[in-house]
């Protein structure tokens, strides 16, 4: 008998919302602790994406030090991030995998943390790498590796023991696959999906799942933070958020919002000489106002037009042909990500003050002192309305 192939419907994160506990013992939000714990350390969960854009060997402490986990991107060079995943995650390609990460020498009493940094997380090569690693190495080697958009494969993962998956395809906001390949699964379906297979998989063990979710890709606000969570995530992955930091290491540009062409962006350390150019011009003009009464109208225009651009970063994805050049490929490949300017918005502690402040609050909201209690407590709602006016 035939049978439709459109049997289920999807939700994104925008299409729902968290619901408020009947009541709640939790007196102020902080009294909500709103870490996880990697390692031996606690850490917000947040975790910084691999971009070449955004982290890079010298800043990386950075995100550690404001209780970020990051992950080094593959821009950088292969023998620094086989140093550097001692102390934090450091990507690798399928092949570096292969050739590299099975002969590294891990001291006994210690931990390496590597992420598998590959678009198609369901590849069977994939797991047999993962199955080798873990082989060798067991505990002592957390991998991290994905991207997945199918809820099924967390039994592969859960099985070999990988310890965390990036879930989610495609929506990024330097991704194009799924506007390109049409591979996604809605985010908040997804994740929901993935909640249900982990409680399945622990059923059917009699253990506690090792494979932690990671929802990667599209978050942005402190809403998509909250609600990944409470679906179910241990931890989400953004780079946008930090890229918009002034600690991210991209170069900046100055810009007009109004023009945004990495052609057309003034080096930060240009545009300020301008600006005090212009300024010193103008204090030397005044002097003689009624001789140069043109030229300071010339000038103090140029000055306001100087001052009108703001400082952007180009921001891509590391699938675009920039990315692939940088690490290593002949750029070549037919790209499912984009470059575009970003805006420099903040200093990261702030944002990370904001975002603890938001998380636990909604914490509080839902009778929750932990993350787990988190995943666990909430109640959420379909918002069928499609009403998105509460979003700034």
């Amino acid at each position: 008998m035939a049978k439709s192939k459109l049997t289920k419907m999807g939700y994104e994160l925008s299409d729902i919302n968290i619901v408020q506990s009947e009541f709640s013992y939790i007196n102020h939000r902080y009294e909500c602790n709103p870490c996880v714990t990697i390692g031996e350390k606690e850490y917000y969960p947040i975790m910084v994406s691999p971009m070449g854009a955004v982290t890079n060997e010298h800043n990386y402490k950075t995100w550690l030090d404001e209780k970020f986990m990051c992950v080094i991107p593959r821009t950088v060079d292969i023998k620094k991030r086989v140093e550097l995943c001692r102390e934090c995650f450091a990507s690798f390609s399928l092949s570096e995998a292969e050739k590299v990460l099975t002969s590294i020498v891990v001291p006994e009493g210690q931990k390496v943390y590597v992420c598998i940094d590959i678009a198609h997380g369901t590849m069977q090569r994939l797991y047999n790498i993962c199955q080798t690693l873990k082989d060798i190495y067991g505990n002592q080697m957390i991998i991290m590796t994905g991207n997945v958009a199918n809820p099924k494969a967390l039994w592969h993962y859960a099985c070999i023991g990988i310890d965390y998956m990036r879930a989610c395809i495609g929506t990024g906001s330097r991704c194009t696959t799924s506007c390109n390949v049409a591979i996604h699964y809605p985010t908040a379906t997804l994740l929901d999906d993935l909640r249900m297979e982990k409680e399945r998989w622990e059923e059917a063990h009699g253990s506690k799942c090792p494979t932690k979710i990671i929802a990667d890709g599209g978050i942005s606000n402190f809403d998509d933070i909250q609600k990944c969570l409470a679906l179910g995530a241990d931890m989400v992955m953004s780079g946008s958020i930090f890229a918009k930091s002034w600690e991210a290491c991209g170069n900046i540009g100055y810009m007009h919002p109004d023009n945004l062409n990495m052609a057309d962006a003034i080096p930060e350390k240009v545009y300020f000489e301008k600006i005090d150019g212009f300024e010193n011009v103008l204090k030397e003009m005044v002097q003689d106002y009624e001789k140069y009464r043109d030229e300071i109208a010339q000038v103090t225009e140029s000055l306001a037009k100087m001052r009108k651009r703001k400082p952007y970063r180009e921001y891509y994805g590391m699938s675009t042909k920039r990315a692939q050049k940088e690490t290593g490929g002949s750029g070549n490949t037919t790209a499912e990500g984009i470059s575009r300017p970003i805006p420099i918005e903040y200093n990261i502690n702030k944002w990370a003050d904001n975002m603890k402040s938001f998380l636990v609050s909604a914490m509080s909201y839902t009778d929750s002192r932990t993350l787990e209690d988190f995943a666990e407590n909430t109640e959420l709602i379909i918002n069928l309305s499609g009403d998105k006016s509460f979003r700034k």
